[in-house]
């Protein structure tokens, strides 16, 4: 077996990964979480994004507690109801902690399915 090549002749192992963000052993972001803030931004609401997960808002709201707790910095700003409704917006910390987790997923992304 050649040294450069990880195989036993008929089966080649590919690498595969899924990434996390822990801070204190705490989960601080995941790809699920990633979508939960994704879809924040794109509706401006957290029932709207929570709905379009299928999890129930108080889940939703619970997570992102979660991580502000463990941050010690909002990643959600929102602006309650009146007549035009309210509205949720990602906070600059949200923003650069999914930029820095889409670097992350990319790099993983571009060694994955890449044979040992």
């Amino acid at each position: 077996m050649s040294s450069d090549n990880f195989s036993n002749g008929t089966k080649t192992p590919v690498i595969r990964a899924k990434v996390w963000v822990e801070l204190d052993n705490r989960l601080i972001m995941s790809d699920y979480l990633a979508t939960l803030l994704r879809n924040i931004d794109r509706t401006r609401s957290l029932k709207s994004a929570a709905s379009a997960m299928q999890l129930p808002y108080r889940t939703a709201l619970k997570k992102i507690n979660e991580i502000e707790s463990a941050v010690e910095s909002p990643l959600v700003t929102s602006v309650s109801g009146g007549s035009k409704g309210g509205s949720s917006k990602l906070t600059p910390y949200a923003r650069e902690l999914l930029k820095k987790f889409d670097a992350v997923q990319q790099h993983i992304a571009d060694l994955e399915g890449q044979k040992l």
